[in-house]
This record gives structure tokens, C-alpha cells and sequence, in this order.
């Protein structure tokens, strides 16, 4: 916003000029013995015109930048200010306009391009995945048509490849999740048991033992990616096992309004302090720096995704006892 001593200080040069004007003309009318007081009557009429123009002048500007100010804290996108303001009807100001215009269509077409090659991008991303899948998925059949230890090794690399693979295809689709979802009524434990049927092979190598409680609830979901945020919370439940008798069981509680799925493990569990941390983009913490395999985008992206599909998750956990991760999904369909 506009400063009134600002402002004088830019229009100094006027005010010494309109004195030096002042002086100038007291002194012509000395010369021609002018009676006095018609020269004060002049000089305070001259006097009153300009500091009057100066008041209207500083109050029609400082309006003008205060509703700017304003208007450009409220925006969400601060780069559409152009879009907003009205065109001020002074000189200085019709030009700032004109330029914070200009700027705005270059940038909104800056942006355009930008968002017209992340689709692009995006879009080969999505079709190289798909295409990888068929070389994964005949390379895991030929593996199960020939058993053997090393075959059996080289098919669970395989398939941590196929979830990693899996990672990236559902991060580029997280943020348009709500076009590519398809609500149904299912039932838990078929989702449960397809999930689970999907890990089986890392369940077997490394020895975890499953048990699934009640999981006769019925929910309105996309099955596609509730199966993939449990998927992911199963890995994490199996990357971060203990113990020679690890443990995770699966089960649902019924709520008024929802229904917790939710995953317990007897793991290594996480530390107090980096619990708070747990859904931040590339965390691994305590556990990941030890195991040294871990990316740090499981959780952040099961959040994530729960945050855009209406759902909530939340971990509870004890460093040395253990993990629970809970999926609270409504009992509702949030894009209804």
C-alpha cells in the first residue's frame, strides 16, 4: 500500500517548484506595488487547487494498490492478479496494469505447456508400465514351470520389480484418482484374500505367518485401489518382520460411520519420533536406513491415496512390539 510520505517525497519537486512560483510572483507583485493581500488571496487559492489535486490524487492511488493487496492475499493462484484488479485510471497505474497483464498471459501460457507435457509424459509413463508388465508376468510363468531354488529366488526379484513397477503407475494416477474410480459394494475378505493371493510368494519367503480375523463388512470402494493400499501396508508388515515367529493379521472392526481394516504386525515397529513422520514423501527413518531397501514412498503413498479416496490412515506403533495400520473407509461414497 501506498506511504504519504512516499508520496510527498516523489512529488518533492513539484512543491520546491510551486514555492519558487510563489516567491516569483510575490516579488512581481512588489514591484508593480500590488496590494498584499490580493497577492495572499491568489497564493492561498493556487495553494488550495494543488494540494487538493494532491489529496484526491494520493486518495484515488492508494485505493487502487490497497484493493490490489487485498485481492492478491486472497488469491489462491497469485499469478492471476491481472485477472481480478480493475484497470486504474492513472497514468502510472495503467501502465503497471498493462505490464502485470502481459506477464499473467505468459505465464498462464508457461503453464499450459508445462501441464500439456506432464500429460504427455505422464502418458508414456502409464503405457511403458503396462508394456514392462508382459516380459515381467511370462518371465514369472516360465519361472513356475521350472522349479527350482535359484528359479524361485530369481521370480521373488521379479516380483518386487512388479510392485515397484506398481508403485510408480499408481503415483502418476494419484492425482486424477477421481477419474479413474469405479465405486462398488464388495465384501473385505475377497479384497483381503486377492491381495493376499497377490503377495503369497513373499508371504512364503520370508516365512510370515497370516492370520485374518472377521472380515465379513461390506464396503463401497474401487477394489483396484484398496487392494493397493493394503498391499502396501503388507509389504511394509513383511520388509520390517522380527523375530522367528513373524506375525501379521488382517481384520476389520465395524464402526456408526466406517469401517477399519486394519493390519497388525509383530515387526520391528517404528520409533517415536520418526512416527510422526511416517507418511512424508522419501522418509525411510530408523527402520529403512537399517534394512536399506526401503524407498520411503509406501506409506506416503497409501496416505496419499486414502486422503484423495475419502478414506484416513493412521499408524500405531511400538519401537521392538509391533505395527497396526488402520483404513478407516466411510460408509459412504465420497464422490456421490
Amino acid at each position: 500500500m501506498i506511504v504519504l510520505s512516499d508520496y510527498l517525497k516523489e512529488r518533492l519537486p513539484l512543491l520546491l517548484s510551486l514555492l519558487f512560483s510563489f516567491t516569483l510572483f510575490g516579488g512581481v507583485f512588489a514591484l508593480f506595488e500590488i496590494n498584499f493581500w490580493i497577492y495572499a488571496l491568489v497564493a492561498v487559492m493556487g495553494l488550495a487547487a494543488v494540494l487538493l489535486c494532491l489529496v484526491f490524487d494520493y486518495r484515488k492511488r492508494r485505493h487502487f494498490f490497497r484493493e490490489v493487496t487485498r485481492q492478491f492475499e486472497q488469491l489462491d493462484q497469485k499469478y492471476l492478479i491481472a485477472e481480478v484488479i480493475e484497470r486504474p485510471d492513472f497514468a502510472e497505474g495503467e501502465a503497471l496494469y498493462d505490464l502485470v497483464k502481459m506477464t499473467d498471459k505468459a505465464m498462464i501460457e508457461a503453464i499450459n505447456r508445462y501441464k500439456f507435457t506432464m500429460k504427455d509424459y505422464k502418458e508414456y509413463i502409464e503405457l511403458w508400465l503396462h508394456e514392462v508388465k508382459t516380459p515381467l508376468a511370462s518371465s514369472q510363468l516360465i519361472l513356475e514351470n521350472n522349479r527350482s531354488p535359484a528359479a524361485d529366488s530369481v521370480r521373488d526379484e521379479l516380483e518386487k520389480i512388479e510392485r515397484l513397477l506398481e508403485q510408480v503407475l499408481y503415483y502418476a494416477r494419484s492425482s486424477d484418482v477421481a477419474y479413474d474410480y469405479v465405486i462398488r459394494t464388495c465384501g473385505l475378505d475377497v479384497l483381503v484374500k486377492q491381495t493376499v493371493q497377490k503377495h503369497r510368494h513373499a508371504f512364503i519367503s520370508a516365512h510370515v505367518h497370516l492370520d485374518c480375523g472377521p472380515l465379513d463388512e461390506q464396503v463401497a470402494v474401487d477394489p483396484k485401489w484398496l487392494m493397493f493400499i493394503l498391499g502396501q501396508l503388507l509389504t511394509n508388515a513383511i520388509k520390517y518382520r522380527i523375530g522367528s515367529d513373524p506375525r501379521i493379521r488382517i481384520e476389520s472392526i465395524h464402526r456408526k460411520n466406517f469401517v477399519a481394516l486394519r493390519v497388525i504386525d509383530n515387526g520391528s515397529g517404528i520409533s517415536e519420533r520418526d512416527l510422526e513422520r511416517v507418511f512424508e514423501k522419501g522418509f525411510t527413518g530408523e527402520n529403512g536406513r537399517m534394512n536399506g531397501k526401503s524407498t520411503g514412498m509406501g506409506l506416503y503413498l497409501a496416505d496419499k491415496l486414502c486422503e484423495k479416496l475419502g478414506f484416513s490412515l493412521v499408524i500405531d506403533s511400538k519401537k521392538g512390539v509391533g505395527t497396526t495400520a488402520i483404513v478407516m473407509i466411510p460408509q459412504r461414497n465420497p464422490y456421490e
